[in-house]
């Protein structure tokens, strides 16, 4: 297995000298017999790699697979995890520069194949779009994944329907990347479900009231709190956008933990149908107002007609 070592807890591959790791894993299963290829975890952490080649494991599989500080690894083979996909449950890269190059190095393609992921992390990466249907059916669908989180990455778009299979969704995080777009259909379900999904938009300086698409927020097809956590340029919340969002299901709501502009007449709507203001945890104005002050949208208010 040299130079990756084997302990208790499965494979680890580090170090600073470069070599292949798919000669390792041919040697690990001819080695091992049928019922010996199973491990609970493998790490990757070798500063030396630059991709992982397509059917890199062959017949090993492990529940959890962690790449991190692998600060060379861009490329992942749309096929590079074959047969270990059918069988992982947890998928971990943080802070490797791997980027999306399809069709031979498609990272979506490689992350839709996981049948019986339950819960996927892409951190530090240097991915900067999630693509439209970025998780489709490669082998069948992913039904168990229930969180993704999406943090420290360059990404500036979510495309089209990326989600629309994924039924069993309930967390998603997008944390400090530099989202400017949320696209009409970024988060169009395909089914209907009762469980709360939890969409988290967090220390984003570039996310403004703006970067929403028309029905960017209005097919998610179940109950949904919005998280903005610390998004300094999020000023407004255009009727558009947000009154749809409130309307296609009475226990969708807003948690907030910055100010609003309370001059700003793209907001006066939440005045105007004020009943959807219990649909925030929080909000407040950036000049120290209630919301409901009579100060506030005075530019906004139309003169009577005589």
């Amino acid at each position: 297995m040299n130079p990756c070592k084997c302990d208790e807890s499965g494979i680890k591959c580090g170090g600073t000298d470069a070599f292949n790791l798919k000669h390792v894993f041919e040697n690990i299963d001819q080695n091992l017999g049928k019922n010996e290829k199973h491990f609970e975890q493998f790490y990757l952490n070798n500063t030396a790699i630059t991709e992982i080649e397509e059917n890199t494991f062959l017949e090993v599989t492990f529940d959890e697979i962690n790449i991190y500080s692998a600060t060379n690894l861009k490329s992942i083979n749309s096929h590079a995890f074959t047969s270990t996909n059918l069988v992982t449950k947890l998928l971990r890269i943080d802070y490797t520069p791997i980027i999306n190059s399809p069709p031979n190095y498609d990272v979506f393609f490689a992350l839709s194949s996981f049948i019986n992921l339950e819960e996927l992390l892409l951190i530090g990466t240097q991915i900067s779009e999630i693509p439209s249907y970025a998780f489709r059916p490669i082998n069948g669908i992913q039904s168990k994944l229930s969180e993704m989180s999406f943090s420290y990455n360059k990404i500036e778009k979510i495309g089209n329907y990326s989600f629309y299979d994924l039924k069993n969704l309930t967390r998603l995080i997008f944390q400090e990347n530099p989202l400017k777009l949320i696209s009409m259909n970024s988060f169009h379900f395909k089914n209907v479900s009762n469980q709360t999904f939890n969409l988290r938009l967090d220390n984003i300086n570039t996310l403004n009231g703006s970067s929403f698409a028309i029905n960017s927020l209005s097919n998610i097809k179940r109950p949904t709190t919005i998280n903005f956590d610390s998004d300094p340029n999020l000023k407004f919340f255009d009727e558009t956008i947000f009154l749809p969002f409130f309307e296609s299901n009475p226990k969708n709501k807003i948690s907030l933990t910055m100010h609003i502009d309370c001059d700003d007449c793209r907001s006066h709507w939440l005045v105007k149908e004020s009943k959807y203001l219990e649909r925030f945890d929080q909000i407040k104005c950036l000049n120290g107002n209630d919301i409901m002050n009579s100060n506030n949208f005075k530019n906004c208010i139309s003169p009577k007609i005589m």
